[in-house]
């Protein structure tokens, strides 16, 4: 029975067979390959098994069920039981809300698992399933008049009613993701599940009702709250509103949505911590990445780690093991020191740059130091456990990193706080002076850090400004004045940061008169560029950023952030007046030096965010590129001159920054290239072509309105003294600032010096 089984007949003949195109007998060997004295080899077979029907409607409604879990996840479809009964539908008439529109797509797909429960099999894929059934009840009914959006913008309270294109997409501005009771404060709801928030134009583009729901939505899993003072506040109802009545734009919301999309899925984890640690590396491999970490990454400037310190102590645990590696905090310290050094290692190595590489390997040094965040912060722990905390908040400040910094930063000054390192120490504490500025430095590191956090994003600082006694350090740890001077400007724009949250964009703020708001923000104005103006020169730079002649450890970067910080700064300052949703009614004001102060202040806006952006062309994306430099600051110029144009839209200017917001736009196409397509901005594209909506419309009703206003007579010139962007930049082409050229950086402007702003208005005592 086993010689019968071995050589059983095949169904095909041998390799040998089929190449000689010769009759084979289909045995093991086969009479063929005997007699040349080959190999016989047959290869194998695979049978197909016959699927039953059943099993294959089976599956259709499987993949079904996914996408359409998929499309409710991204805002597009909602269960049957979110979907009243009520409400009729005449003829072929578009629906005018997200219940009848459910209701279309409901019908189609059971009438398709109708068709899959008979057991026939559909004449198409599944992949044309879902443009069929969003678009089979709508083409119809496209050359029909549909509901007008004046009549939308009366009843904010409802649902935009879909507007369809030839293409059959719709684009429903119902509700956008950033639902708030303020204009300010917006809460995200994510398309946690869904890689790309933007759908292809053949499917149909309608968020769901369910969008509608409060913010403060507890049975949803990830809400996300940005203040008034971020950038995400262009999502709120209030700015979607606005844009749209200027643009005539009615798919901004769902762009919108899918900034505040990417925005959100970066903020959390989407997938547990490995398990299985990364195994240390070898002595060779610790000692490379630890060189690279203090020679090469740009938070080691800082010196929140000792380099002899931390030297000494590696050289320990590599000779004597596990002795020395039973401390958390050690473990956490050196593992995210591992993971700044192999992300600049890997990245160096490869000749294109393997940015994706870089970020997945240093991703699991770094996932072996959040493993020990419970002990570092629970457990026993010393100075060490804030050290490395914070070391972990600047890894994830990088580009390519989920964005947990607000997290760590907040344990690590809690810890900080509860280590005494707030107060200056006392004689009777017995401590040398060399550990005293150890510990300085290090909690006005974390307080620098946790206060461009809450900057940024608008949300509460931690620290109470008032309950510092400590003293800014004066010597470096290393004993560098370059880098004690760098450090020294950090934490003094920190703290004109904590002012201008407190006084601005607090609730308590928000609840002053327009004429104490407008003495606010000239008296933080005169703060604010009084810092600049003494900031000493080495450690400044006019436009292009300066990349040579720098102070011994000063990086260009560091030339970047006191530039950027200014300017944003100035843009956060004064935007509290230049946009009509931030203080309700003040468009309305019949002051006339408020009125004033409003155009003053909008120009001020609109010239900082001019600065932002035509330095982002000395901006280099690489491995560790921060999200501060490569994301943040230029959206904030892109969004307060796009914002700036809709306001203004008859001005000289106007063609000049929509060439300005081509380039930025063209900036973040180079970042999408530098970091592999991993990160995509789609909303940056819409801006422009926004911009041109507005411009064309209001040019067209000859409706705009262009300030007039004479400045009060105290008042500087607060335009860019050195250049005038019309005439600079005015006989450029459109192409000149597109954004297909900007990643082979053929310069299209001309190199620009002294972009200072000198003086602003005069007001009370400084703050």
């Amino acid at each position: 029975m086993a010689s019968q089984r071995n050589n059983a007949k095949c169904t095909v003949a041998c390799e040998h067979c089929r190449l000689k195109k010769i009759k084979c007998d289909a045995m093991q060997p086969c009479k063929n390959c005997i007699k040349q004295s080959t190999q016989c080899h047959y290869a194998s077979v695979t049978r197909r098994t016959r699927r039953t029907a059943v099993e294959i409607n089976r599956q259709l409604m499987e993949r079904l069920q996914r996408t359409e879990a998929l499309l409710e996840a991204a805002g597009i479809g909602v269960s049957a039981n979110n979907v009243s009964n009520g409400g009729q539908r005449e003829g072929n008439a578009i629906p005018v809300n997200g219940q009848e529109l459910h209701k279309i797509h409901t019908t189609d797909v059971e009438d398709d698992r109708d068709r899959l429960s008979t057991g026939r099999s559909p004449p198409y894929e599944l992949d044309e399933v879902l443009p069929t059934l969003y678009t089979r009840n709508i083409e119809s009914s496209l050359a029909r008049s549909y509901t007008n959006v004046s009549e939308s913008e009366q009843k904010p309270q409802q649902a935009i009613s879909p507007i369809f294109n030839t293409d059959g997409v719709c684009t429903a501005p119902l509700s956008p993701s950033f639902t708030s009771t303020t204009a300010g404060q917006c809460s995200v709801h994510p398309i946690s599940q869904v890689k790309n928030p933007t759908l292809h134009s053949s499917a149909m583009q309608v968020q769901s009702p369910a969008l509608t729901s409060p913010p403060c939505d507890e049975s949803s899993a990830e809400v996300e709250v940005h203040g008034s003072g971020s950038y995400l506040s262009i999502c709120s109802d209030a700015v979607i509103e606005w844009v749209t009545e200027r643009t005539g734009e009615l798919g901004v919301s769902v762009s919108a949505n899918s900034l505040s999309s990417v925005v959100t899925r970066s903020l959390k984890l989407h997938s547990p911590l490995d398990r299985i640690r990364m195994p240390e590396p070898d002595p060779n491999t610790a000692w490379k990445y630890t060189k690279a970490y203090f020679e090469e990454a740009l938070y080691a400037a800082l010196n929140t780690i000792h380099r002899t310190t931390f030297e000494t102590r590696l050289r320990l645990s590599i000779e004597f093991g596990t002795v020395f590696d039973s401390d958390p905090a050690w473990y956490a310290l050196r593992n995210v020191v591992y993971a700044f050094g192999s992300r600049i290692v890997i990245y160096k190595q490869s000749m294109l740059g393997n940015w994706a590489e870089a970020q997945k390997e240093s991703w699991k040094y770094f996932e072996n130091a959040l493993s020990v965040h419970t002990e570092l912060a629970y457990a026993a722990s010393n100075v060490t456990a804030a050290q490395a905390l914070l070391a972990m908040a600047y890894y994830v400040e990088g580009a390519g990193s989920p964005k947990l910094e607000y997290m760590l930063v907040s344990t690590a000054l809690r810890l900080a706080q509860s280590k005494g390192l707030h107060m200056q120490p006392a004689p009777n504490w017995k401590i040398s002076e060399f550990e005293i500025n150890n510990r300085n430095w290090l909690f006005w590191s974390i307080y620098s850090y946790e206060k461009m956090i809450s900057f940024r994003s608008g949300r509460p600082s931690a620290i109470d400004d008032d309950d510092i006694s400590c003293q800014i350090p004066t010597v470096s740890p290393e004993g560098n004045p370059a880098k004690a001077e760098a450090f020294k400007q950090l934490v003094l724009h920190a703290q004109i940061s904590s002012s201008i949250v407190k006084n601005l964009i607090t609730a308590k703020a928000r609840q002053k008169t327009p004429d104490q708001i407008v003495k606010t923000v000239q008296s933080l104005d005169r703060r604010l560029r009084r810092w600049y103006s003494d900031i000493p020169p080495d450690f400044k730079s006019d436009i292009p950023l300066r990349t040579t002649g720098l102070p011994d450890g000063i990086r260009i970067e560091h030339l970047a952030y006191s530039f950027f910080s200014y300017y944003g700064s100035l843009a956060a300052i004064h935007s509290v007046l230049a946009w009509p949703w931030n203080v309700p009614g003040l468009e309305k004001e019949n002051d006339d030096a408020i009125r004033e102060q409003i155009d003053a202040s909008s120009k001020v806006v609109a010239d900082a965010s001019r600065n932002i952006i035509l330095a982002t062309k000395s901006i280099t994306v690489d491995s560790e590129a921060p999200t501060w430099m490569t994301f943040h600051f230029p959206l904030v110029g892109m969004i307060n001159l796009f914002l700036y144009i809709l306001k203004f839209p008859d001005l000289e200017s106007v063609p000049t920054d929509i060439g300005l917001i081509d380039m930025v736009a063209g900036y973040f196409g180079y970042r999408e290239f530098c970091t592999s397509s991993e990160i995509s901005l789609p909303f940056v594209r819409d801006i422009a072509n926004w911009a041109r909506a507005a411009v064309a419309k209001a040019r067209g009703k000859q409706t705009a309105s262009v300030p007039n206003t004479p400045l009060p007579a105290n008042t500087p010139n607060t335009a860019i003294p050195d250049v005038d962007f019309y005439h600079e930049f005015g006989d450029l082409s459109e192409a000149d600032l597109s954004f297909d050229f900007w990643p082979s950086f053929v310069p299209s402007l001309a190199h620009i010096s002294s972009m200072g702003i000198n003086g602003f208005l005069g007001g009370p005592e400084e703050f």
